[in-house]
């Protein structure tokens, strides 16, 4: 019957919706895990020894030319919640951590884990990811790198068929 085609139809639509979108899940999940790779080899730097922030600030700006979907890289002191220096800024005086880092870095300080932010709108979205730096058993130092969302954007438009309708959507609904 016609009833029973539609339904039929209506479940080969959802599947291949569903296939498509796991598909696109693991690919920005592996394009989020490559730039957390990159970053997670910061925390073995000498400087995290000699606290040499000016140096290790001039040598994170070459690892920030070579990722042009980085807009900066922070490092934050997580105990004082402070900014050693964001590269958007000239290296200088410390001042406080933004409050819209406050959650995440009490998450990345109390699990000791790396995070991915949800989605941080300012003059174009971004997301940020964290990585905690060790010492003594503690987080002493998180490294935090402003990734631009438009390459997660590109990354589903360049699977997106010409009559797909997305959104990207983060954990909070943002």
């Amino acid at each position: 019957t016609v009833f029973h085609l539609l339904r039929l139809e209506r479940e080969r639509v959802t599947h291949a919706t569903l296939a498509q979108s796991e598909f696109l899940m693991t690919l920005v999940d592996t394009q989020l895990q490559r730039h957390l790779a990159a970053l997670e080899v910061l925390p073995s730097s000498i400087y995290f020894e000699t606290l040499n922030w000016r140096e290790f600030y001039w040598r994170v700006q070459r690892m920030l030319a070579a990722n042009p979907s980085w807009e900066s890289i922070m490092l934050i002191d997580a105990q004082r919640r402070e900014e050693i220096f964001d590269l958007r800024r000239p290296f200088g005086a410390r001042i406080p951590v933004s409050a819209m880092h406050e959650r995440d870095l009490r998450r990345v300080v109390g699990d000791g884990k790396s995070l991915v932010s949800g989605v941080e709108s300012h003059e174009h979205p971004m997301v940020w990811l964290y990585v905690p730096v060790h010492s003594h058993g503690k987080v002493t130092h998180v490294i935090a790198v402003s990734l631009r969302a438009r390459v997660v954007q590109d990354t589903l438009m360049a699977y997106a068929t010409p009559e797909s309708i997305g959104a990207i959507v983060d954990a909070d609904g943002d």
